[in-house]
């Protein structure tokens, strides 16, 4: 249905016949939508994939776009996010369908006149990502007042880091304090210059791939190493009351797949993955209602939560399982969670970390409300108790309620004030109760 908000003169909003109208940065936008014949061709096929590949990342660091596109995506263009993918889809995706991947090294985050930065480079140094460069004001166009913009983007888990307006070109050095990670995590770093007055940017420049190593303290590493190959080892709980310490996943749960089901039921392929899908899901109705209360309100929370999911997390062909990682119980723009750590406690209870890049201002976003989905996949059924956890407690202690050998899967996600913003949820784990 069309709607004409503004009368018979005014912008026309909504859909009629194969007709589309919307609003794109102000302006009255009005496309026609052509019917589909047939299968796809190999280089539709291709193409959808590129775009896919593009549209997530350029989600993901939109922040930036907003500046290092202002110029070349102002109104009556495309907007940032579309310039990014209408140019990264072409220039920075490599490999042949089915097997395209993006090609980091050709990303573009940042278009403008402005002259970029002389002779950049970026550096590990702790915790931190140091990012240094010649400030070159002989270069036409250059301003002691432009300020430097940073992206560091981590392809594991499709999440990046931002300061959009850090120091001035003279300063030549800017710092961009990384959360700490249990694991060796692989960052992509980016740097470009955007005006004082955010109205024009450089062109942005790849600086390479960093890895920050894992965190775990040394005598953490060799209790779990210990606990793996000697005979005669301290019982977890001993090690647990010794000093708490991440409990390793049971080997038989490292993939994290549910049991096989067959149904034989001769439905299609949709309805049987809905079988599955649709029991898990209704146990964690409130959580979805809210976690995916935000985007399209033409189709419910639950509807939009069983899309997400239903290809995505369910595997198999005549035969299904769940894969947990991939489950989603929300989505939306809200700063999501960093740094995650999900440990048990010597009480059993459910210990989660996490922590808030420097670059997010805490006065903002820590109020907002800590939501965790927790499933005992061993009985079929929800668990976890806490009270009033906030993102700037940085911690949860959750009574659950299992016996010992209970495999719980756990998920977080952030909620604003409001109840009207969420963040995507992240994947915690899954633990063995004792």
């Amino acid at each position: 249905m069309a709607k004409v908000p503004y009368g018979i003169t005014g912008p026309f909003i909504g859909r009629l016949g194969n007709t589309i109208g919307y609003m794109l940065n102000g302006v009255n936008i009005i496309r026609s939508i052509g019917d589909v014949h047939g299968e796809k061709t190999p280089l539709q096929l291709a193409n959808h994939q590129r775009m896919s590949l593009i549209s997530s990342l350029s989600t993901a660091i939109q922040e930036f776009l907003k500046f290092g596109f202002q110029s070349v995506a102002a109104p009556g263009k495309q907007g940032p996010t579309n310039h990014s993918i209408s140019i990264n889809k072409e220039v920075a995706v490599k490999g042949v369908y089915p097997n395209q991947e993006t090609d980091f090294t050709k990303l573009i985050v940042a278009q403008g006149p402005i002259p970029g930065p002389k002779d950049p480079m970026v550096k590990v140094v702790d915790n931190q990502l140091e990012f240094q460069w010649k400030a070159d004001l002989k270069a036409g166009g250059a301003d002691k007042y432009d300020q430097v913009m940073l992206l560091a983007y981590f392809p594991q888990s499709k999440k990046s880091i931002i300061l959009p307006s850090g120091a001035r070109r003279t300063a030549e050095k800017e710092i961009l304090e990384i959360p700490a990670f249990d694991q060796d995590t692989v960052i992509e770093t980016y740097i470009a210059f955007v005006a004082d007055d955010r109205m024009n940017a450089s062109n942005s420049v790849y600086l390479g791939q960093v890895i920050i190593k894992s965190a775990i303290d040394i005598k953490e590493k060799e209790l779990t190493l210990s606990l793996k190959e000697t005979e005669n080892h301290l019982t977890r709980l001993e090690l647990l009351e010794a000093g708490e310490i991440p409990l390793l996943k049971p080997e038989k749960f490292d993939q994290g797949y549910s049991d096989l089901f067959h149904f034989g039921s001769g439905y299609q392929p949709q309805t049987e993955r809905m079988r599955i899908l649709s029991p898990l899901l209704a146990k964690f109705s409130d959580m979805i209602d809210v976690g995916f209360a935000g985007g399209d309100r033409r189709t419910t929370p639950r509807n939009k939560a069983i899309s997400r999911n239903i290809n995505s997390a369910i595997g198999g062909n005549d035969v299904y399982n769940l894969y947990y990682p991939a489950l989603i119980f929300s989505k939306g723009k809200r700063e999501p969670a960093w740094a995650t750590k999900l440990s048990l406690s010597a009480e059993k209870e459910l210990n989660v970390k996490w922590d808030v890049p420097k670059t997010v201002k805490m006065t903002l976003i820590g109020d907002d409300e800590v939501h965790f989905v927790i499933y005992n996949s061993t009985q079929n059924l929800r668990t976890g108790n806490y009270s009033d956890v906030r993102r700037e407690d940085l911690s949860a202690q959750i009574s659950v309620s299992a016996d010992p050998g209970d495999i719980l899967y756990c998920w977080m996600f952030f909620l604003s004030p409001d109840r009207k913003s969420a963040s995507n949820s992240d994947y915690l784990g899954c633990i063995e109760m004792l």
